[in-house]
């Protein structure tokens, strides 16, 4: 085997130098002649194990024989959470790296992710539906990925990419002018699946301690993470709004909502202000009986910290279990706002305001069909009427219960 040589052939500048068939290669590999070693121990071991074919990479770029898909990916996420970028986006970006690219292109080194590699990768995705559902094999369901899905996915692909260029890992980003092959997808998205008001309030009536939270979302159109990490100095009894400004993203710390557009103030209607009533009086003498302070968040578990979206999203279901009504997501709560508010001729300016999105044009891409007309209204679309007090059934939903 011809040797792989390091070689400082500028200042500051060392090189892997190899020798095949009567060939030079020689590929700048990094300033640091500890990593330019590593690197030759890696391409020492891929040559021994592969042959000659390993000189691919390495003929291609220097530093991508060495550095697959997953490696770069791990790398790329730890420097993500030091960038400042929102958890929420941090979380997407992991998740559809561990999910989605790490099984199809994790052994890949970089260089070899080619465009019509990605091309294969979304026609895979378009083809094949994944299972949802029960955890019990027999008992889940399948769908197809939503156009947004795919989007989503090679967004991510492509930002990975494009910061692997910067790094001068690689030449140029294969991941562009690839809409077209996912464009077709079957879904656009999830379609909203609002409650009905018998439903909704259904499942208010045997929440228990999980009431006010479920209320916070159906009466404001807020998202489970930003009632999660709402605090008791956010809201305004005598003005009747709170203060949207942070949002829970999974199990990383609290952090800014989802966009600048996503901090605002939300309008509390009277049946919800009445309840926040109760619950924070209820708190209050629950943590003076603990001889403990009552906690900054306006819905705690019993340690006194913030709910984390799994715990929510289990109790969420059983509620829905318990009732034998179509099961739907946390997140069609927000939906449920929407609808409601939109069927009874609130204005869209309002309730896209209201929902936090960037622009009413949004809103009206999720939620036209339920838009009969603008006339405006109260803010009490979903409340019963009258003086509606939160009922206390024994439930067992609360954390450590």
């Amino acid at each position: 085997m011809s040797p792989v040589l390091v070689r400082e052939l500028r200042p500051g500048k060392w090189y892997l130098v190899v020798r095949h068939k009567g060939r030079r290669y020689v590929r700048k590999v990094s300033e640091s002649k500890k990593r330019a070693e590593e690197i030759k121990r890696d391409l020492e071991k891929l040559i021994a194990k592969d042959g000659y074919s390993a000189l691919a990479g390495f003929r291609a770029k220097g530093k991508t024989f060495g550095l697959t898909v997953s490696g770069y990916a791990d790398r790329w996420i730890r420097e993500l959470e030091k960038s400042g970028l929102k958890p929420a986006t941090i979380a997407s970006y992991e998740s559809n790296v561990r999910i989605h690219i790490k099984p199809q292109f994790g052994n890949l080194p970089l260089a070899d992710v080619t465009y019509g590699r990605v091309k294969e990768f979304i026609n895979d995705k378009l083809e094949q539906p994944y299972e949802y559902g029960s955890r019990k094999p027999d008992e889940r369901k399948k769908r197809s990925y939503s156009r947004d899905s795919i989007r989503i996915m090679v967004a991510t692909l492509r930002a990975m990419l494009k910061e692997a260029v910067r790094d001068e890992i690689i030449e140029s980003n294969p991941v562009s002018d690839l809409g077209r092959f996912y464009s077709a997808a079957d879904r656009m998205r999830d379609e909203p699946d609002p409650f009905s008001l018998q439903d909704l309030h259904a499942v208010e009536d045997i929440a228990g301690e999980w009431a006010p939270i479920i209320m916070f979302q159906s009466r404001t159109g807020v998202r489970v993470g930003e009632a999660i990490a709402l605090q008791w100095d956010d809201i305004d009894f005598r003005e009747g709004t709170a203060r949207i400004r942070r949002a829970a993203s999974g199990n990383r710390p609290i952090g800014k909502p989802k966009s600048e557009s996503s901090i605002r103030s939300v309008d509390l209607s009277p049946e919800l202000i009445e309840t926040l009533k109760i619950h924070q009086a209820e708190l209050r003498k629950k943590w003076f009986e603990k001889g403990g302070d009552m906690p900054l968040w306006v819905f705690p578990t019993d340690k006194g910290k913030h709910h984390s979206y799994s715990n929510f999203r289990r109790a969420f279901n059983r509620l829905q279990g318990k009732l034998k009504i179509r099961r739907r997501r946390p997140h069609d709560l927000r939906h449920a706002w929407a609808c409601h508010q939109l069927a009874a001729g609130k204005p869209i300016t309002w309730v896209s305001a209201q929902l936090g999105h960037k622009n009413p044009q949004i809103t009206l891409s999720i939620y036209a069909r339920w838009v009969p007309g603008t006339d405006g209204g109260s803010r009490d679309v979903l409340d019963r009427g009258g003086s509606t007090k939160r009922q206390h059934t024994a439930t067992g939903e609360g954390e450590g219960s």
